[in-house]
């Protein structure tokens, strides 16, 4: 039982889940703004699209009208009863393609509804039930790898073929990350000093010529490289639970540490999770997939889920690609220590300058 003293915490999410896991987004709120006088909302339209030119919108039914600059103004009627908006919007591009409409609720409850029951509330304009998104980030904000042309050279003459022969953006990821796994499983161990500071294709070639060893950190940034340099947009998240520094004696972690990627893929619209370290190419909960990495640990994590999950494995011996209950791979282990329940994930984001 807590004293009457104890007081209430609330505590607040640092960062939204779609923060975290932004999409493309054919229509999405860049900001909602109160208007200056008057009880009413400007609302800030922007697309992921490529080639929008403008927007049209209809409000209760009448339009179109239309916007080129993304913003839209609601006007409510001051005072009354509750009014409500919807808006409906359409992005276009310069070839006249329409895309889908979405849908934008805004209500107006001005304090006099409140007031008729008895109740002394201030007026709110809420945006309520949409299938438009407020953009808090975009894909690109999330990748932080900035291959040199030169990079970029080799590693399209390289694996470029993948990419060009796979039917989709999860299958190319696939072909680079199994391409790699089998270069590199003669050198797996651990690294010496002389891998830190070298970028990950310097890495790369230190490694497959046996002059070095390469452990998580090596492979998730090789991986992460030649992907981002392949146009497959790709980020890695770290992964371990500090809880004290080493100093006279040795550091204290709660959860191991890891570092693994996640490839955001055009075609599926979504991040997925991937580990060529762990040789996950993907991870399902039944035929559902491929998931991003929280999903999966969410359901890992979660009564009865774990033995609905499965995973895409690659095995270099063999070669074979194949998906198996997760308690049948060969990466169980390492999943159940390195995304355990109390385990802390960093994701890295890009620092854009007077942002």
């Amino acid at each position: 039982m807590g004293s009457a003293a104890e007081e209430l915490v609330e505590a607040e999410l640092a960062r939204s889940y779609w923060e975290l896991y932004p999409r493309r987004e054919g229509v999405a709120l860049r900001s909602v703004e109160l208007l200056p006088s008057g009880a009413g909302v400007v609302l800030e339209l922007t697309s992921d699209v490529e080639g929008v030119s403008h927007f049209t919108y209809y409000v209760n039914g009448e339009g179109p009208y239309r916007s080129d600059d993304g913003r839209v103004e609601v006007r409510f009627r001051e005072g009354g009863a509750r009014q409500v908006v919807v808006v409906e919007v359409r992005a276009v591009t310069g070839s006249g393609e329409v895309l889908q409409p979405r849908r934008i609720r805004i209500s107006y409850c001005p304090s006099e509804l409140y007031e008729a029951r008895g109740l002394t509330y201030p007026s709110w304009v809420i945006v309520g039930v949409s299938d438009v998104a407020m953009l808090a980030g975009r894909v690109e904000d999330w990748v932080t790898d900035e291959p040199s042309e030169a990079d970029v050279e080799f590693i399209r003459s390289k694996w470029g073929r993948l990419v060009e022969g796979a039917e989709s953006d999860y299958e190319a990821a696939c072909a680079v990350a199994k391409s790699l796994i089998d270069e590199l499983e003669p050198h797996r161990g651990i690294p010496s000093d002389a891998m830190r500071g070298l970028s990950p294709l310097e890495q790369y070639r230190r490694a497959t010529s046996g002059l070095d060893r390469v452990w998580c950190e090596n492979i998730a940034s090789m991986f992460s490289y030649a992907c981002n340099a392949l146009g497959l947009p790709c980020r890695k998240v770290s992964l371990g639970r500090l809880l004290r520094e080493p100093g006279e004696g040795p550091g204290l972690l709660l959860a191991e540490c890891h570092l693994t990627v996640e490839v955001f893929c055009e075609d599926l619209n979504q991040w997925v999770w991937m580990d060529p370290t762990m040789y996950v190419l993907g991870t399902y909960i039944g035929e559902v997939g491929p998931l991003n990495l929280m999903e999966f640990y969410f359901l890992l994590n979660a009564p009865g889920r774990l033995s609905h999950l499965r995973v895409r494995e690659y095995d270099p011996k063999s070669g074979a690609d194949r998906v198996v209950p997760l308690a049948e791979s060969r990466a169980r282990d390492g999943v159940l220590n390195y995304l355990k329940r109390d385990q802390g994930f960093r994701y890295h984001k890009r620092v854009v300058e007077g942002g």
